[in-house]
């Protein structure tokens, strides 16, 4: 069966983050843009639910408005072959995120590297966290988050792309801005295998991340965790490194 008709008729089962991966998905496969009907006939996912998405993407900057619709933005990783990966990644690893929430009080994130930043695969959190968790979708800079240090820190290639390309912007004034500096907290990051964000990215959000690996020591994503500054401490550093180095079990299992 077509992978676009067995999406269409699943996704009614999917959860926000995979119905994203659909919507996307039939955007990425059609040549104009789409109106907000014509999503949702395609996808099978609800006006209502498909427009709420599109405004989450359209923040994000993954699309753009144009007269008759909405359209992916030009060279969003969306657009190449192989987009849906990330499907089965947040399949797999979702309830990794569960048990680390459930076991931390925490909010939790899956993210990994992409050619315009860290994005946001998926995430669990209460309402207590609304206003300061990052939304699914989201593209974040590597550089001053925990997630996009430990990324930058166990994948060299990425490191040595980025570093090249200076934009080591200040979004807060604990943002690390020096090169130099940021060598030394990445070579720290993959000696612990935890890297940390102190209100780097958003003043009075701290967190932690830790990679998803690979059996050859590349990193497939990384899960985060993130509280308000006030109430944030490394205790759980154990519970993060556990869930994370069985959650890459879990995934390279089904690698190809």
């Amino acid at each position: 069966m077509p992978i676009s008709h067995r999406r269409t008729e699943l996704a009614g089962e999917f959860t926000a983050a995979e119905k994203i991966l659909v919507l996307i998905g039939e955007m990425g496969s059609f040549t104009g843009p789409m109106g907000v009907s014509e999503l949702a006939r395609a996808t099978s996912i609800t006006k209502s639910t498909v427009h709420r998405l599109l405004i989450t993407l359209l923040e994000a900057g993954v699309v753009h408005r144009v007269e008759s619709g909405y359209a992916l933005a030009a060279g969003t990783i969306w657009t190449r072959p192989g987009r849906l990966r990330y499907g089965q990644l947040v399949k797999v690893v979702k309830p990794f995120l569960l048990e680390l929430y459930e076991s931390t009080g925490r909010a939790a994130y899956l993210s990994v590297a992409t050619e315009q930043g860290v994005l946001v695969l998926d995430s669990v959190h209460s309402h207590a966290y609304s206003r300061i968790a990052l939304c699914t979708a989201s593209v974040v800079p590597p550089h001053c988050t925990a997630s996009g240090k430990v990324l930058l820190a166990f994948d060299t290639d990425l490191r040595r792309r980025f570093l090249r390309s200076g934009n080591l912007n200040a979004l807060t004034r604990f943002t690390i801005t020096d090169a130099d500096r940021l060598r030394l907290e990445l070579h720290a990051a993959r000696s612990r295998g935890l890297a940390f964000d102190r209100q780097e990215h958003i003043l009075g959000v701290c967190g932690a991340a830790a990679p998803l690996l690979r059996s050859n020591g590349r990193p497939l994503g990384a899960i985060a965790l993130a509280d308000r500054a006030r109430d944030f401490s490394p205790r759980e550093e154990v519970e993060l490194r556990r869930v994370a180095l069985a959650a890459g079990r879990a995934v390279s299992l089904g690698q190809p």
